[in-house]
């Protein structure tokens, strides 16, 4: 979602494009009639959840988090990296 830069009924809107897709809080539902949701918010939305929000609050999303996303190169200390294909796990499941 982007906007222009002012204010709009007395609120500060910036230029920033904020995507769903790349916060911590975005999620995809089960739901074929609401595939999107937001777990900061606590709703699921037929569109963007960003776009729902900015139509009611008239700008966008305050609860955006970047996601944490580790590459490759940079591995902390404390998670192993070894496993993958061959790594067995095992399940207890009660019927």
């Amino acid at each position: 979602m982007s906007v222009k830069t002012g204010n709009f009924a007395g609120l500060v809107v910036s230029d920033k494009q904020i995507e769903c897709n790349s916060c911590a809080h975005f999620f995809v539902t089960w739901n074929k009639r609401f595939p999107f949701g937001c777990r900061a918010m606590g709703f699921m939305s037929a569109n963007s959840p960003n776009k729902d929000v900015f139509e009611v609050e008239g700008r966008d999303c305050l609860a955006y988090k970047e996601k944490n996303l580790m590459s490759k190169d940079k591995v902390s200390p404390g998670i192993k990296t070894e496993g993958g294909r061959d790594r067995t796990i095992e399940v207890n499941v009660k019927v």
